[in-house]
């Protein structure tokens, strides 16, 4: 509380609820000093900043501007006709891969109005083929369940309209490599898979954390967050995709 309360003394009144916000939120200790640090530098908002009459809100501002740039947000899929991209959705269990899958399959198909199949690659939760088949119906996109690269392969030769594959993986745990192992066999087998990392942000940090650790050597291409209405800060989003 000491250490605190000597560090909001050093900041001028207007940064002290900022500092405060960034803290509830779970943003870390070394980003928020960087912040700070850069903040003060600024040339002290007018007590009337376009009218607001509210300093804090004028450095908030300032924050928004500065965290954005040390972030790099995932670009749109390239989906075209003529081609195939293939996207997979990986991630420890029960983040909510298959949930992403038929909502992005959803966006795609009926939004969008490319043509999508869904792929399951998921042979070790019980029932999950079927899941994902039912919300493929309800969707109106094609599916196919694979156990093997090499049927995964063909899954174009079956849907030659396909112009994008969207892959629904089984759960790897960060703990044990086996997961992993077999994940990193689709990345060997020669298709040009884009791999996308799903974590839930009700989970703790240290576990994203593990999580990002175990799952990089498949060369990610975005971090996806899921259950974020079940959750009330989200800091680990930015410290993690930091």
């Amino acid at each position: 509380l000491g250490q605190m309360l000597d560090r909001l003394v050093d900041l001028a009144p207007a940064l002290v609820p900022l500092d405060r916000q960034l803290r509830i939120m779970g943003v870390d200790d070394v980003t928020i000093a960087e912040l700070m640090k850069y903040l003060v530098t600024l040339p002290p908002p007018e007590n009337d900043v376009g009218g607001s009459g509210d300093a804090t809100a004028a450095y908030r501002d300032q924050a928004v501007r500065w965290m954005m740039k040390r972030l790099k947000i995932a670009p749109r899929w390239t989906v075209m006709s003529g081609a195939v991209s293939w996207q997979a959705i990986v991630g420890p269990t029960g983040v909510g891969k298959s949930s992403v899958v038929a909502k992005l399959a959803a966006v795609y198909a009926r939004r969008e109005k490319h043509k999508v199949a869904v792929v399951s690659l998921d042979n070790r939760r019980l029932a999950a083929a079927e899941q994902m088949r039912v919300y493929c119906k309800v969707i109106g996109v094609p599916f196919v369940a694979c156990t093997t690269a090499a049927e995964l392969k063909e899954v174009p030769e079956a849907h030659k309209d396909a112009e994008l594959i969207l892959i629904d993986t089984a759960g790897a745990s960060p703990k044990h490599s086996t997961g992993v192992d077999q994940l990193a066999e689709l990345r060997d087998a020669g298709l040009p898979i884009d791999f996308h990392l799903c974590l839930a942000i009700t989970d703790k940090e240290s576990q994203m954390d593990q999580a990002v650790r175990a799952f990089a050597r498949l060369a990610l291409q975005s971090l996806i967050f899921s259950k974020l209405d079940e959750c009330w800060n989200f800091g680990e989003i930015y410290n993690l995709s930091r």
